[in-house]
């Protein structure tokens, strides 16, 4: 299968390495029970490079991996893959999911009149949750979090966090999973937002500015659309 490319003109030799390649295939992989409706989704490679560059330093630090905002798991299972999630001890990932879609309430109505409600619910045509478990079945250290955010975290036996992907599509639960995490992202831990800069997602962004500049931590904005955060190292 061929991986699709982000349209900028930069090396992107990336694209040749065996090790990007299978890590983009198997996050692939996980949409394929999902059938005709799973390949209307597509992640250009920039995109998942991205993430796999902050798993790969991630790895590296005290601390568990958690995802809010699961699906199928497409970017998380290429993480795993990329990083031989499996090998790492003492480490878990998180996948923090409803696996039916964002809850309705959580939508501002900003956010409703902009239709971002209903672009999310169609992202999930049914119930992902045996699809995503599937998926993941073969990690022992993967652990599946069906619930709310941020009602579901408080029962996480999470104590350290080194990655933590924000992927939520709405700001009321984006928000309360930083601030519940804040204080545990190790010094160097990374925080992917995946929608910050992809269009008509404003109102993420203007959220997760303020929340920046609140915390005193800037933002690195990304021409895939997404921006990184790294907890400074005081």
């Amino acid at each position: 299968m061929e991986v699709p490319l982000i349209n900028l003109e930069v090396n992107s030799d990336f694209i040749n390495d065996p090790r990007f390649s299978d890590a983009y295939l198997a996050g692939r992989a996980t949409l394929y029970a999902l059938g005709e409706h799973g390949k209307e989704f597509v992640y250009d490679a920039w995109r998942v490079r991205v993430a796999l560059w902050a798993g790969e330093q991630a790895a590296r630090l005290p601390g568990d991996f958690v995802e809010c905002g699961v699906h199928t798991g497409f970017l998380s299972r290429a993480i795993v893959q990329y990083v031989d999630f499996g090998r790492l001890a003492g480490k878990r990932f998180f996948l923090v999911d409803t696996f039916e879609g964002v809850p309705a309430d959580q939508f501002s109505d900003d956010e409703r009149e902009a239709g971002l409600d209903a672009r999310a619910r169609s992202l999930y045509p049914q119930d992902v949750f045996e699809i995503c478990r599937r998926n993941f079945e073969q990690y022992r250290n993967v652990e599946l979090v069906r619930g709310r955010v941020p009602e579901s975290l408080a029962a996480l036996p999470i104590e350290r966090v080194a990655y933590l992907s924000i992927d939520m599509n709405c700001v009321a639960p984006e928000i309360a999973a930083v601030r519940h995490f804040w204080d545990r992202l190790v010094p160097g831990g990374i925080i992917l937002f995946d929608d910050y800069g992809a269009s008509g997602h404003h109102h993420q962004k203007n959220a997760v500015d303020a929340l920046a500049l609140e915390l005193d931590n800037p933002l690195f904005p990304l021409p895939s659309g997404q921006a990184l955060l790294i907890k400074r190292v005081v």
